[in-house]
């Protein structure tokens, strides 16, 4: 970043008023809290919380680290670079680390330097206090959630005091119960009668009887403010009592005396002067006099402060001076008022002396505050320059959005950080985000490539690649990431990206082991650049390459190593891991416990699977984020849902979630999801719709269906179709349409979908009533699922799973491969019961014997009979015939006559 240092005034505790009203009781008590992890002063503006601070910071024992906060600090890592600086200003052996985070291109994870930060205040062991001032202008909730983790992780070395007109969202409940913080507040802050009568004395030199000082007391409240605004009134009244016993001491009413009384009674040359610096957050004279355009400024401020109006001096050295808040917001709003015409070139004044002394940002905002848009433009391309230079993407998104479109158009450095910002800071999955990213990014290729900046036109190229890839165009993804390459410095932020979003595209599409080396170096760019977010969002992309591949185990060591750059702390999970936006960045953290999820799920451990869904969603995602979440990791919580039993709620979820849905992969995915309940349930006429419904992306043969679908959904839609044939008892035309998806999938390594591929081979082999084939594909299965301790992929299938099973159990030879057959039987047989039963009158191997006329049915329909044909040779009747039918398949645990046949010659009832 090219700003220079910011302001020493920032960091220097303001001088001392040589007339202060005392205040010992409240310095007492500061001194007594000053061991807590946290003092808060919250009171409204005027109570004197600054003065206060001041007055015991003067006389403290502890070395005080001071920052006045502004408005300009709600960017995260401007905040965060002030902290650093001010605590430097008392230990300069500290943040080393931090200030090196911070000045590196990379951008500094909030997360990254408070744990270097933290490290480095404990190593030193000395006790601090660290000051903000003014913390009610912080209004950006992840500096409030990273200041919170700060104070939960501190060493007991560092004191936290705050200063605000408003309580800080901190967990002050929390804190209070632990006795960990103290508070002063308006009743504490208010003054007394007594203190009342000594600053009306002696700080401004009235003389009132006593009673008059008791009512202006009472009526303030003990608002210090009021009492100095109600003082100035009186220094210029004849008569004192009458004045007293007429005022009000509300703050509206006060701010109304601001204008008319104070302002009004003072020489016309003060009044010029105070309603043109009023524009400025703070001021020395030779910034007094760009604005004003007269000279001496630096003896006008001076007297001002002499006189008690409200101007309060920021150093020792009376350079640098601020107006309090309440006179400078009634200046404001009576120079609206009067001279509205003459803010447009005071701003621009005050901008082009900022730009003169290097302060660009506050150049920016006086230039924007003017209007002055190509100026401001031009301020902001120059602050975020060079591309990779370290970015406050909070303060530039607020820029940006006060600019005119053409003002960005022309400038593509601007478009690109704009479609930048928007894609890593909104809903990135949403089609109006994609419609204001789109054209920026064409801009910013137009206008690089205009200008022969190639490097830059390849940043831009690969950041419409990611753009091709949230829309769901896999194949312009790739296309544009390829282009982007050509230009693309290899050891930078968007070399990264463009590899990692590459190997995403690549898994899409089916390409595994393109993909897993993209992910490799995408991993390998960003260690060698420190950044934690990207690091761990590439080892959780490495763990699903890792699933693809059938390698479980792996996948978890990947997602381990991932929530271990965290510490394994759900605290650090939520606040160390934070986009340069200093926004939570969750998905990839929740990402990683879902897949666990899916992982314990797979190895039938339900209860942890239960628990990784749980600390998967206990980071607040936006709605978006959490849908394709949950696609993305195969449905898990639906899966859980269905299993224990509550199918209704895993309904009512899919419904919610379609609903919501705007992403096209999320939508087709979820539809898929409601579709497997559909066909577990038996209701076929729902599933047969589904089909219908996306009958335009499958046109028999399925693999020539559609290629704009990245492949892998392709191919989760065609597995499921396959399902229905087998419900529909076309064991053939199932087996017909897995050759193409099996074959594919062996050549590019994929091996969890081979073993589903395997699995609906066994099951069409049985409904096909071919049990050796279903025997020998579904040994294949076994063997290849045994080392990663498959499980849920078998004993999802149901009964003629293990039924199945129990067949091959006779055939395996090997010892290890015949403890896991014998695993899965034995869950089998407490999920769902055994399929042989040791009961004396039947050896069959049913849950219940078949009846004599059963038996007889079953023969019948062995050879064929149609239920009329049952009815009239048994001579019973058709609603009889329907009912023995019913039973048989119950009994047998089939699904339809096909399968019931089978399951008989299976049990040697046939």
């Amino acid at each position: 970043m090219s700003e220079p240092s910011l302001l020493v005034t920032k960091f220097t505790i303001p001088p001392l008023r040589t007339q202060l009203l005392p205040r010992a009781p409240l310095i007492k008590r500061l001194n007594q809290s000053s061991t807590l992890p946290l003092v808060l002063l919250s009171a409204g503006a005027g109570f004197g919380k600054t003065t206060l601070l001041v007055a015991w910071a003067s006389q403290s024992t502890y070395p005080i680290a001071w920052l006045t906060l502004d408005s300009l600090d709600n960017d995260p890592v401007r905040f965060w670079s002030a902290v650093v600086t001010a605590l430097r200003t008392c230990l300069p052996t500290i943040g080393e680390a931090a200030v090196a985070q911070l000045q590196a291109a990379q951008p500094a994870q909030p997360g990254q330097l408070l744990t270097a930060l933290i490290n480095d205040l404990a190593a030193a062991g000395e006790e601090i206090v660290l000051v903000l001032d003014d913390y009610h202008l912080i209004e950006e909730p992840s500096i409030h959630s990273s200041l919170l983790f700060l104070l939960d992780h501190a060493p007991s070395c560092l004191h936290l005091v705050l200063s605000s007109r408003t309580d800080p969202p901190l967990a002050l409940s929390r804190l209070r119960a632990r006795g960990q913080m103290a508070e002063l507040r308006d009743p504490d802050l208010r003054v007394s009668e007594q203190e009342a009568a000594s600053f009306l004395r002696q700080i401004m030199g009235l003389h009132l009887g006593a009673e008059d000082e008791l009512l202006l007391a009472e009526r303030t409240e003990g608002w210090l403010v009021g009492l100095q605004l109600a003082a100035l009134s009186l220094s210029r009244r004849d008569d004192p009592s009458t004045w007293v016993s007429a005022f009000s001491g509300s703050q509206r009413l006060i701010l109304d005396y601001l204008q008319d009384e104070v302002l009004a009674r003072q020489p016309a040359a003060i009044r010029r002067f105070l309603l043109r610096v009023c524009i400025l957050p703070r001021m020395n004279a030779s910034l007094c006099e760009a604005v004003t355009r007269k000279a001496g400024s630096q003896q006008m401020l001076e007297a001002l402060e002499r006189s008690n109006l409200f101007v309060i001096a920021l150093d020792e050295q009376r350079q640098w001076y601020r107006l309090h808040d309440l006179f400078r917001e009634a200046l404001l709003a009576r120079l609206q008022v009067i001279s509205p015409e003459l803010l447009p070139a005071m701003y621009e004044r005050a901008a082009r002396w900022y730009e003169r002394h290097g302060l660009l940002a506050d150049a920016i905002e006086a230039s924007l505050q003017s209007q002055s848009f190509e100026h401001a433009a031009s301020l902001i391309e120059r602050y975020f320059s060079p591309m990779n230079a370290r970015l406050e993407y909070h303060t530039l998104s607020r820029w940006l959005a006060q600019l005119p479109q053409e003002s960005i158009q022309a400038r593509p450095a601007l478009c690109f950080w704009a479609a930048y910002t928007i894609m890593f800071t909104t809903l990135r999955r949403s089609p109006a985000s994609w419609a204001r990213i789109e054209p920026l990014l064409l801009w910013a290729e137009q206008g690089f490539e205009a200008q022969d900046q190639w490097q830059r036109f390849g940043d831009a190229l690969a950041l419409h690649a990611v753009l091709a890839f949230f829309q769901g165009d896999v194949a312009r993804g790739l296309s544009v990431i390829q282009r982007a390459s050509l230009w693309l410095s290899e050891q930078s932020i968007m070399a990264g990206l463009k590899r990692l979003f590459e190997g995403a595209e690549l898994l899409l599409a089916g390409s595994l082991d393109a993909s897993w080396q993209s992910f490799l170096e995408a991993h390998r760019i960003y260690v060698s650049l420190g950044d934690i977010v990207a690091t761990f969002a590439s080892l959780v992309w490495l763990g699903e390459a890792c699933l693809a591949r059938g390698e479980l185990h792996r996948a978890a060591d990947y997602y381990q190593q991932a929530l271990a750059l965290t510490d394994e702390n759900p605290e650090a999970v939520q606040h160390q891991l934070m986009t340069a936006t200093g926004e939570r960045e969750p998905f990839f953290v929740s990402w990683a416990y879902h897949n666990l999820a899916q992982l314990a799920y797979e190895w039938n451990d339900l209860s942890t699977a239960q628990q990784y869904i749980a600390q998967a969603f206990s980071f607040g995602q936006d709605p978006e984020e959490e849908i394709h979440l949950l696609t993305s990791g195969g449905l898990i919580r639906v899966r859980l849902l269905y299993r224990s039993g509550e199918t209704r709620e895993a309904q009512k979820l899919l419904e919610t979630w379609e609903r919501k849905a705007r992403y096209p992969w999320d939508l087709r995915l979820i539809r898929v999801g409601q579709a497997r309940i559909d066909l577990a349930e038996r209701n076929l006429p729902a599933v047969e719709r589904w089909s219908r419904f996306k009958e335009h992306f499958f046109g028999f043969p399925i693999h020539e269906r559609d290629m704009t679908l990245p492949y892998v959904m392709q191919e989760e839609e065609a597995l499921l179709l396959v399902r229905l044939l087998l419900a529909q008892e076309k064991g053939e035309e199932a087996l017909q349409e897995l050759v193409h998806w099996k074959e594919v999938a062996q050549t590019q390594g994929r091996m969890h979908t081979v073993l589903e591929i395997l699995i609906l081979e066994s099951l069409a082999h049985f409904v096909a009533r071919a049990i050796p084939q279903a025997r020998s594909a579904l040994r294949q299965a076994l063997r290849q699922a045994q080392p990663e301790n498959y499980q849920r992929l078998f004993l999802d299938e149901g009964q003629p799973m293990q039924v199945l099973l129990k067949g091959v159990l006779r055939e395996v030879q090997e010892p290890e491969l015949a403890t896991y057959v014998r695993r899965l039987l034995n869950t089998f047989e407490q999920e769902q019961g055994p399929v042989s039963s040791s009961s004396a009158s039947d050896s069959s191997g049913l849950l219940e014997p078949l009846t004599p006329q059963e038996q007889r049915v079953l023969h019948l329909l062995a050879e064929g009979a149609s239920n009329q044909q049952i009815a009239n040779q048994l001579v019973i009747s058709l609603v009889t015939v329907k009912k023995h039918v019913t039973n048989l398949l119950s009994k047998l645990g089939a699904t339809n006559r096909t399968q019931a046949i089978v399951l008989a010659r299976e049990y040697g009832l046939l």
